[in-house]
């Protein structure tokens, strides 16, 4: 076979219908063979859950509620936030597949429709059919769509999967010179499939406008068409936006801020990573796996990827003219100046990361992948057309790319994330991306015990996000928060307090969870963390046998399972109802009737709805504003720590320099009891943090001092919370003092000279180190003039329950604070009053009934009715464009068919 030959077959000049469709299935058939084969050593016949992933539901009413209701019944509840379309087809391949297969078929068609996405969308503009194939391989799989994949976010690799197509119809609306309805329709059927919205808008913002520019050729009339595009957008995601609102407003309101975080993800974004597609810390594409900052095949390929791509900007003048090979041409350039436009952007954002919290929208810019869904789309267009260009031009060229296409796939065969069968899965999650069966026996297990255990929170321990991705579809009525439930807008502080009060050994934690309609705790028994081999877990539990910490603008709780088990098996308030290999099920003896508690209005909220933990004696750290220098503070070395003015309410604080390779300290000897609760604070500003951290360091002894006779410590890794650089930060930790602690050493390190800084500086102020003690009462005083008759839960957004009250009341309503949520008072038919609910407890709803008698109270969400018609309204919009679309093809199968007939 011949040169010539084999370029006709990779470059057909003329190709039937029937022929070319063949070839298509070909090539796809032969791009899910490499798939398969790249993905052979998955567990298949387990329930995954991994990163952003959850499991699946077997009880379709789950995601029936999720898809149907603008508020999630799911742990304290919260706002529904992901694209209502996701879940919408969730719910249609689990009615078809059953649940562990329906996850199998979406996973595994991300990829799939990302290859076939982009292979269209180049065939379209002309690219040969081969070079087509390696481009849709090569967009479906590189760095960036497995880092998301290890990160389990199915949702964004869909929507990046998707929007070649999306820029292609919208370039052929503009391009034509009749105006096209059905590429609206067609467009509008695509959108089911985009599941992340962030993703498309950046996605859009740094590819549509340069491409479309080409296509209507400077006409703005053409550009116009994209209008209605648009407009069909905001109806197809009508209920998604009405979410991303609530997402914003929380945001705006609670001021959170993300350049800690953006700092931190951005690290590796330079230009050698960036133009092999891997720039992202903060992701799954962790750095010891790809070991993308050192040179192996890996970034080898990167180089490879990058040299060919812009080898086409020099042979690209060498075609012949033609308006057709002009136009790749100019999409060539269009698509290599948005790339460099979006590196620019991502290098922009890294050298300015506060500016990710200008704007809500921006917060989603805290992590790059967002930005590299673009960058990897242009990087792979600019790759495919100049392949294209060097092979239409002399041999040399072509035998210089298949040469290339062998090296490409010796690296690929050598690329350590594409040969372990999963991949790089299993290396990064371990057997842990796969759901246990024992989590799916808990419901058959509570119903057991309890025939109506859905009306109830529990207390999962230990409680860390790898469980909660597994539980919320099993069993959604857990007490917590959700992951970024402070992004969300929700005031989590209570939560930590609620947990810390859970794991001590007191009097009332009963009544804390009692008053969270927590009535059974269960114990995993067998579950290891996933963070065990981290570094900063080992530091967080050293010495410890729990520890509640913040992740992913959550709390979760970690420890040691025995020691779970112990305090609430030796607690009489707590009864063991079940117990096998795998959990322990202890059940509060103190019945908890109703989700709604009346309580007496006429108390002071802030007094009688409490639950704190607060100092019960006297600051035990002597001068703790360094009001008297440094007395009574021992310092190291002494050279580097100062005292100076300035401090946090314009009074003295202290001032540590940073060292090479040491920590520079401060610390104080206090005395302690063993086995008490006590609360530390202080107030910090910092420059250039590197690892500034505080610690308490407990002795059981008094006469040595030094670090090494420590029996147990604690850390605080206060370069690791959500701090604002060079501005004065309050922290605020409890902790247990262990057994047989007699004194406790309260120390502080300044930030080490590491990582290219060459000066840091701390201040510290106001330290109180004091024994603490829980505060909790009033929620569950009820007045005996006040009588429930009846609650009944309709669904997540309404509630209905009948009182009888000889006076006015309080009525506290246990789901996340949000102004969304009402009540109507009801006498007979009548209703007397609407009003709107107080936050108590920093984290729940509280509604004051001014009215007396037997009412009637309907609590709802306010945006349901809303919510409900953007459904309506959207999904007609699906259905009237596939049956447009349908019609369409019908009409032009039956005018080809008369044709053929005469």
């Amino acid at each position: 076979m011949t040169i010539n030959s084999i370029r006709k077959i990779i470059f057909p000049s003329i190709l039937k219908d029937r022929r070319r469709v063949l070839y298509d299935v070909i090539l796809l058939t032969i791009y899910i063979v490499i798939l398969l084969t790249l993905l052979h050593n998955l567990d298949y016949s387990k329930m995954w859950a991994f990163g952003d992933l959850n499991a699946f539901p077997i009880d379709k009413s789950v995601i029936y509620e999720w898809i149907n209701y603008c508020w999630r019944d799911e742990g304290l509840g919260f706002p529904n936030y992901p694209a209502h379309n996701y879940y919408l087809i969730i719910l249609m391949l689990i009615s078809v597949f059953g649940s562990l297969l329906a996850q199998k078929i979406l996973v595994i068609l991300t990829f799939i429709v990302a290859y076939f996405s982009l292979y269209y969308f180049l065939r379209t503009l002309k690219i040969a059919p081969m070079i087509s194939f390696l481009g849709g391989l090569f967009y479906s799989i590189n760095p960036i769509t497995i880092a998301v994949f290890v990160g389990g976010g199915v949702g964004e690799l869909m929507t990046y999967g998707v929007f070649p197509l999306i820029i292609l119809y919208l370039f052929k609306l503009v391009r034509e010179e009749k105006f096209q309805l059905k590429y609206i329709f067609i467009i509008s059927i695509i959108t089911i499939f985009i599941w992340n919205l962030y993703v498309t808008f950046w996605y859009g913002l740094f590819t549509c406008l340069g491409f479309l520019l080409v296509a209507s050729r400077g006409n703005i009339k053409r550009l116009l068409r994209i209008i209605p595009v648009a407009l069909m957008f905001l109806i197809l995601f009508s209920p998604s936006f009405l979410n991303l609102t609530f997402y914003a407003r929380g945001i705006s309101e609670e001021k959170v801020s993300f350049t800690s975080t953006t700092k931190y993800n951005y690290a590796d974004a330079s230009i050698l990573n960036l133009v092999r597609l891997a720039g992202n810390k903060g992701s799954a594409q962790a750095k010891e796996f790809l070991g993308y900052n050192d040179l192996n095949s890996y970034t080898v390929l990167g180089y490879f990827f990058s040299i060919i791509a812009f080898i086409g900007l020099i042979y690209g003048n060498t075609m012949k003219s033609s308006n057709r090979k002009e136009e790749q041409y100019w999409i060539y350039l269009i698509a290599l100046l948005q790339y460099l436009g979006v590196l620019a952007f991502i290098l922009i954002l890294r050298k300015y990361p506060y500016m990710v919290d200008l704007n809500p929208i921006f917060s989603s810019l805290r992590n790059p992948i967002k930005l590299m869904y673009p960058l990897g789309f242009l990087f792979i267009l600019i790759l495919s057309h100049s392949l294209n260009f060097m092979l239409n031009g002399k041999k040399w060229y072509f035998k210089a790319s298949i040469l290339l296409c062998l090296t490409i796939l010796i690296l690929l065969y050598n690329y350590p994330a594409l040969s372990d069968g999963t991949l790089g899965l299993e290396k990064i999650r371990g057997r842990q991306y796969i759901v246990e069966d024992k989590y799916y026996r808990l419901p058959e297990i509570l119903k057991s015990i309890d025939r109506y255990y859905n009306e109830y929170h529990y207390l999962f321990l230990p409680w860390e996000y790898p469980l909660n991705l597994r539980i919320r579809t099993i069993l959604p009525h857990y007490l917590g928060v959700p992951l970024g439930a402070r992004i969300l807008g929700i005031n989590i502080s209570t939560v930590k307090e609620i947990f810390s009060v859970s794991l001590i050994d007191c009097l009332n934690k009963d009544d804390v969870l009692s008053m969270f309609n927590v009535k059974y705790v269960i114990i995993d028994k067998t579950y290891r963390s996933y963070y065990e081999n981290q570094t900063w877990y080992k530091r967080l539990l050293n010495g410890r046998q729990y520890v509640v910490y913040n992740y992913h603008n959550s709390y979760w709780i970690s420890g040691n399972t025995t020691y779970f088990y112990t305090l609430f098996k030796n607690n009489e308030k707590f009864e063991l109802v079940y117990e096998d290999h795998d959990f322990a099920i202890f059940k509060i003896r103190k019945q908890v009737p109703y989700k709604v508690y009346p309580v007496d209005p006429y108390q002071n909220l802030d007094a009688s709805l409490s639950v704190a933990v607060t100092p019960v004696s006297e600051n035990l750290v002597a001068n703790p504003s360094f009001e008297e220098g440094l007395e009574y503070w021992r310092v190291w070395p002494g050279s580097l720590v100062n005292v100076s003015q300035g401090g946090v309410d314009g009074n003295y604080c202290a001032v540590l320099y940073g060292q090479e390779q040491w920590f520079t300290l401060i610390y104080q000897i206090v005395p302690v009891k063993e086995q008490s609760l006590y609360l530390i604070r202080f107030s910090f500003k910092a420059y250039n943090i590197t690892d500034l951290h505080a610690k308490i360091l407990w002795y059981n002894q008094t006469e040595k001092t030094g670090e090494e006779y420590a029996f147990k410590s604690y850390y605080i890794k206060i370069y690791e919370e959500n701090v604002s650089e060079g501005l004065w930060n309050y922290i605020e930790e409890y902790m247990y003092s262990p057994k047989n602690a007699r004194i406790a050493r309260v120390e502080f390190l300044a930030s080490r000279l590491r990582d290219q800084v060459t000066s840091t500086v701390t201040y510290i102020d106001n330290v109180s180190f004091n024994e603490a003690a829980l505060i909790v009462k009033g929620i569950l005083k009820k007045s005996p003039s006040i009588t429930v008759l009846k609650f009944s839960r309709i669904n997540p957004s309404l509630y209905e329950f009948e009182v009888n009250a000889s006076e006015p009341f309080l009525m506290v309503f246990i789901e996340a604070y949000n102004p969304s949520w009402e009540i109507k008072v009801y006498r007979s038919e009548e209703c007397l009053e609407v009003s709107k609910p107080t936050q108590i407890l920093g984290c729940i709803n509280a509604f004051v009934i001014k009215e007396r008698g037997l009412l009637r109270i309907l609590i709802y969400n306010k945006y349901q009715k809303v919510y409900e018609m953007s459904i309506i309204i959207s999904e007609l919009t699906y259905l009237t464009s596939i049956l447009y679309v349908v019609f369409k093809l019908f009409v032009f199968k039956f005018k080809f068919f008369l044709s053929i007939m005469h």
